[in-house]
Parts: structure tokens; C-alpha cells; sequence
């Protein structure tokens, strides 16, 4: 969405969109890392599991190896 930038106002146009208060000038959500799953609530809670099946940690593309060679898992299995 641009502005029309009036002879009259003399602030830039990023400061313009970002002071109007229908347009948010940034996101709401964060972009920081997420916990592995290690550290998340995999591992919490009550779980219903029916047979003989082991509940087991799978690995993400983005966590660190199990070798601790502090590579990504992605790394290793390419």
C-alpha cells in the first residue's frame, strides 16, 4: 500500500505508513527459534496410546545431530 506524499509533509513515506494506526508497520509474530523439540512439551503430559507402540522423539530437519558434531541433522543424512 503507497501513500500519496502531500508537498506539505516533509517526513518520509515508511514514516507515514508507520504511523498510521490502521496499518501495522510490523508483524505480530516472532521470528525467533522455536525449542526443539527437547525442549517444547513433546515429552509432557498424559498420552493414550493403544498396543505395544513406544513413544519415540523424532528428529527434525533443523535439529542438531545426536552425534553432537554440532551439525544440523539435515546436514548429515545429504
Amino acid at each position: 500500500m503507497l501513500l500519496a506524499k502531500s508537498h506539505n509533509d516533509r517526513r518520509p513515506r515508511w514514516q507515514t505508513i508507520a504511523t498510521r494506526s490502521t496499518y501495522p508497520a510490523f508483524e505480530r509474530t516472532s521470528k525467533r527459534r522455536k525449542g526443539y523439540p527437547s525442549e517444547t512439551r513433546v515429552k509432557r503430559g498424559l498420552r493414550f496410546v493403544h498396543g505395544d507402540k513406544e513413544l519415540v522423539e523424532k528428529l527434525g530437519r533443523n535439529d542438531p545431530c545426536p552425534c553432537n558434531s554440532g551439525l544440523r541433522f539435515q546436514a548429515v543424512q545429504s
